[in-house]
Order: C-alpha cells, then sequence, then structure tokens
C-alpha cells in the first residue's frame, strides 16, 4: 500500500460520469416514490451512494499487486459462491 494518498493519477472523469448516473437514478427514485409510503428509499439509496463513494476512494489507495497472488483463490470463490 502507498505510503501517502496521492489522487493525482485517479480517473476523475470515470467517478464523475458514475456519480452523474447514480444522481439520475437517485432524481429518478424520489420522483417516483414522493408521496408514496416508500419515501425513504430516496434517503437509503443517497446513503449507499455516498458508502460506494467512499469505498471507491479507498480502494484506489490499494496497490493491486497485493491481490495478485490470491487470484486463483479469489476465482475459486468467486465461482462458489
Amino acid at each position: 500500500m502507498r505510503n501517502s494518498l496521492n489522487f493525482h493519477d485517479f480517473d476523475w472523469v470515470l467517478f464523475g460520469l458514475g456519480l452523474a448516473i447514480a444522481a439520475i437514478g437517485l432524481v429518478e427514485i424520489y420522483s417516483t416514490t414522493a408521496q408514496t409510503p416508500l419515501a425513504d428509499q430516496f434517503q437509503k439509496q443517497a446513503y449507499w451512494i455516498l458508502l460506494g463513494c467512499a469505498l471507491t476512494l479507498i480502494m484506489s489507495q490499494i496497490d493491486y499487486h497485493l491481490f495478485l497472488v490470491h487470484v486463483p483463490w479469489l476465482y475459486v470463490l468467486s465461482v462458489l459462491t
């Protein structure tokens, strides 16, 4: 794992596009459930989007070479699940 958090090489365009798609979905959920008993689904979805963004930024700082040793086991685990 890198010692310093460096977001210089992060793909901000891809992150922004994903966030824009999530925002469009959030607006659709809000407009669909605004006056219904499911109105809290908008807020739940917003929390999941924020969690996904945070996990994306955290995972982008982990060196993927650490996982290369475990690829066969991860493949078997994904096939079994």
